[in-house]
């Protein structure tokens, strides 16, 4: 499917023009652009992000900057074995069941490392849009055994 989404948000620049208590320092923003041969980060000329300012005047709504959301997602994956009852007739058990069970376990998606697809415009709401600042979907392992009497 198709699914295009601008994220707009401080959550997606870092550097936002309400100042640096509205600014966010994550790992995927330090892919910004850096002309300066003396740069602690080194020289960076085919960035995604533009230089961080805190005027937001290179934070134009543009299509380089707009996010494919599209995703494709195992939410639950079980496997589970029932022994059978020729053998636990034997041991006075009606049944006997053990299974093993996966939630969220895997997402492909093109969207940035920082934004669940599927929760991308959820979380805090500033200036009426949603910034995606989220918890994301948590992968859950569980086993677990079912005994019948």
């Amino acid at each position: 499917m198709k699914r295009d989404y601008f994220q707009g948000s401080y959550y997606f620049w870092g550097a936002w023009q309400w100042g640096e208590w509205w600014s966010t320092g994550l790992q995927q923003q330090l892919n910004y652009f850096r002309n300066d041969p003396k740069d602690p980060l080194g020289l960076n000329l085919n960035s995604y992000y533009p230089r961080p300012l805190f005027s937001g005047q290179n934070q134009q709504t543009q299509t380089a900057f707009l996010q494919d959301a599209s995703y494709i997602r195992l939410k639950n994956l079980q496997f589970g074995y029932t022994v059978p009852s020729a053998i636990t007739k034997k041991i006075a058990i009606d049944k006997i069941r053990i299974y093993v069970s996966g939630d969220n376990l895997w997402t492909l998606t093109k969207l940035a490392k920082m934004f669940d697809p599927e929760t991308v415009d959820g979380g805090a709401s500033v200036n009426g849009s949603n910034v995606g600042n989220v918890y994301p979907l948590s992968t859950v392992y569980s086993c677990g055994l079912s005994i019948n009497f």
